[in-house]
């Protein structure tokens, strides 16, 4: 564990995480995969996480997603980066202190920033914006230039209605 809202963990083989069990049916998570050293341009790596419960005695799998991580050089990553880091900051604005989505919006944005920073970028020119980047003009992106993940997400948090 490195803190109270963190958990770290090997992958390889079959990993188990807990998840504790609230009254909420979705409770708000951020799955974080960090690369090992070394990693060259065209690898893929691949995860497949499932939930699990124990029913009766008996493990069933209850839900699963699968994603893969092209591994893409430097400059390939910069304006997605910039993109997804203008609009979470946009989005980030209208949450409420308390809302269970506030922390792991604020953890997922430290990341984002982390990223743009790496890939030679400058996070303090990146204003919140609904419509992505600096470098993406006044009519935006949206929604092609975002990964359909982030766009769910908004959908989800409803920042995002049909477009």
């Amino acid at each position: 564990m490195i803190d109270a809202h963190t958990l770290r963990c090997a992958v390889g083989g079959k990993t188990f995480v807990p998840v504790v069990i609230t009254e909420r049916r979705r409770t708000p998570a951020l799955l974080t995969v960090e690369l090992p050293a070394g990693v060259i341009a065209g690898q893929i790596f691949r995860l497949l996480v499932r939930q699990i419960s124990v029913t009766r005695g008996q493990r069933q799998v209850t839900g699963m997603f699968q994603f893969s991580i092209p591994v893409r050089k430097t400059g390939e990553l910069l304006r997605t980066e910039e993109r997804k880091l203008g609009v979470i900051r946009w989005m980030a604005r209208s949450l409420v202190k308390g809302d269970s989505w506030t922390p792991v919006i604020s953890r997922y944005l430290e990341n984002v920033v982390a990223r743009v920073t790496a890939f030679g970028g400058n996070p303090a020119a990146v204003p919140p914006s609904p419509y992505g980047g600096p470098r993406d003009g006044p009519h935006g992106c949206l929604p092609g230039c975002l990964p359909g993940w982030v766009v769910a997400v908004l959908r989800l948090l409803g920042f995002w209605k049909a477009v």
